[in-house]
Parts: structure tokens; sequence; C-alpha cells
């Protein structure tokens, strides 16, 4: 399938490529300056350990984001491991698990993985 873009034709697996960067990046920055505001209102005082388990899948989501932009299946599996582990960290060290919005974690992986699929089914009916 393919949008018009400007007089241009853009696969659908390429906007959802896009997109998957794109908010793999907004979490990332986003995640940056949420730990910068964190560290400041705590005047840099040491966190807990369990904030360095959940900070650890917090990597391992953001790594994932990283490796989206060449291997979008590996990808996929990382941001989607890393946003388990952050839920089961959180159940573990706090006895909750934490709120829904934390599975924006998972958008960058959902859509990577969905793009991914668009290319290898069109390279299975022979579309160019």
């Amino acid at each position: 399938m393919k949008v018009n873009l400007q007089r241009q034709q853009v696969e659908t697996s390429q906007l959802l490529r896009w997109g998957a960067e794109i908010t793999g990046a907004i979490l990332f920055f986003g995640w940056l300056a949420f730990m910068g505001g964190e560290l400041v209102k705590t005047r840099f005082e040491m966190p807990a350990k369990e904030a360095f388990y959940q900070a650890a899948s917090l990597v391992l989501v953001f790594t994932g984001c990283a490796f989206l932009w060449r291997h979008a299946l590996v990808g996929s599996a990382l941001v989607f491991l890393g946003t388990a582990l952050f839920f089961a960290i959180n159940q573990i060290a706090a006895g909750v698990l934490p709120g829904w919005n934390a599975l924006w974690f998972a958008i960058p992986g959902v859509l990577a993985l969905l793009a991914w699929l668009l290319d290898r089914q069109r390279r299975g009916t022979g579309q160019q």
C-alpha cells in the first residue's frame, strides 16, 4: 500500500518506520528530561537500588529503539523485552504494576514490527 505525500508515493511501511524512529527519539529525550528533573529535585542524591534496575530495563528499551533504525525485528524484540522487564521489576520491587502509561515505551516496537511485517508481506507477494 502506498500513500501520496506531497506528490511523492511513500510506502505505508516506511511511514510506520518513521513513526517508530520518531516516537523512539521522543521517548528517549523525554526520559532524559525527566531524569534530569528528578536529579535536580533530589539534589543529586543516590536513588534507591530498584531505580537502577528500572533504568537498566529502560536502557534495553532505548537500545531496541536504536536498533529499529536498521533492524526492525531485532529492535522490536528488544523494545518488547525491555518494556516487559520494566513491568516485572516494578511488580517485584514495589509490589504494583506501573500505570498503563508505561506501555508508551512499547509503541516504537509495535510500529517497527508492523513495518517489518508489511515489508515481508510485500516481498512475499512480489510487489515493488
